[in-house]
């Protein structure tokens, strides 16, 4: 009874999944690992999803399959051991940073900053969408591709440094007001660490999530990608030099600065938790 009541929640994760990000069958095979022990289970719940592609996935990050679906587990990749999660966990993520899963909701005095960081086509945006949603008191999104969309629609590229300098106009106006907010950025430069020092001054919380990827080659093989499907281009130089000064800088200029943060890997189907502090 207890098996078929936990196949059960977990038909129903698989479905909250599929409706909040919009999935096809298909898709979200692709995300998400089942056993066959949990197969029919799932089919009762109109989840028809293929065991063997789920299987393969948790091969390919070497864990459990049960593990990969529950993001529970462990994988044992290049880099060594870590946690994993998949999408399925990051609202509980925002949820335990903004004081609903430790406890129950508490007034926050302090504004929050939050910075989601990566190379260019490490999936930002798509990941800004979801965990965002559960950031408590956080109403503003800066996101200097959408400023240089709104400038130039046409070629976006050619409004980057105009975008660039409305972005720090907009982040000094939040900072003045106090008010919380989000923003997307590489890291590839120094250009945020002096305003976040002020804003730690003044009483900011600051949180950061780093998006890895695992080379600049499949970072520019994404941004291809997306160009494909009506997304902004970003050439391949920059694609490259932003990849090889992010995360270096990260390491070194602002996650020394930061009160939380979390690193992803994001190379693969499944965003993977490499670390998080606290």
């Amino acid at each position: 009874m207890e098996h078929r009541r936990e196949q059960k929640r977990i038909a129903l994760r698989l479905l909250e999944l599929r409706s909040a990000h919009g999935l096809s069958q298909e898709d979200l095979a692709e995300v998400l690992a089942i056993g066959q022990s949990a197969y029919s289970e799932l089919e009762s719940a109109h989840v028809k999803l293929s065991a063997e592609r789920a299987i393969k996935l948790a091969g390919l990050y070497r864990m459990s399959v049960d593990d990969l679906l529950l993001g529970t587990g462990t994988g044992n990749r290049e880099q060594g051991t870590h946690e994993s999660r998949s999408y399925v966990d990051l609202r509980e993520l925002g949820m335990r940073w903004s004081g609903h899963v430790d406890g129950p909701m508490k007034k926050r005095t302090s504004p929050r900053c939050i910075i989601i960081a990566g190379p260019n086509g490490a999936g930002k945006t798509t990941f800004a969408r979801q965990f965002l949603t559960e950031a408590e008191g956080v109403l503003h999104f800066v996101n200097a591709d959408l400023i240089a969309s709104g400038l130039s629609p046409l070629h976006p590229e050619l409004a980057a440094r105009a975008a660039g300098r409305l972005l720090l106009s907009e982040l000094e106006r939040l900072t003045r007001k106090g008010e919380s907010f989000a923003l997307e950025s590489t890291l590839s430069g120094r250009t945020y660490v002096d305003l976040l020092r002020r804003m730690k001054d003044n009483g900011y919380r600051i949180e950061i999530v780093f998006l890895r990827l695992e080379s600049a080659e499949l970072a520019i093989r994404r941004v291809a990608h997306r160009v494909k499907h009506g997304g902004h281009h970003v050439p391949d130089a920059d694609v490259r030099r932003r990849y090889e000064r992010g995360w270096p800088n990260f390491a070194a200029l602002y996650r020394p600065l930061a009160d939380v943060w979390a690193v992803y890997e994001n190379s693969g189907p499944v965003p993977l938790l490499l670390e998080r502090h606290p």
